[in-house]
């Protein structure tokens, strides 16, 4: 089964951090970033 790539993109970190728990307790594949930039980033090189 493929996992479902998500991108989480959340400038402050408590919240990135309980997102990121409830997306891979629901079996996504979780990519985060504080700003855009550096999602992009992030994206290009998942």
């Amino acid at each position: 089964m493929v996992r479902t790539k998500i991108m989480l993109i959340e400038d402050e970190p408590s919240v990135r951090e309980n997102i990121l728990e409830l997306l891979e307790a629901e079996d996504f594949e979780a990519i985060a970033g504080s700003n855009g930039r550096i999602g992009i980033e992030l994206a290009q090189h998942a």
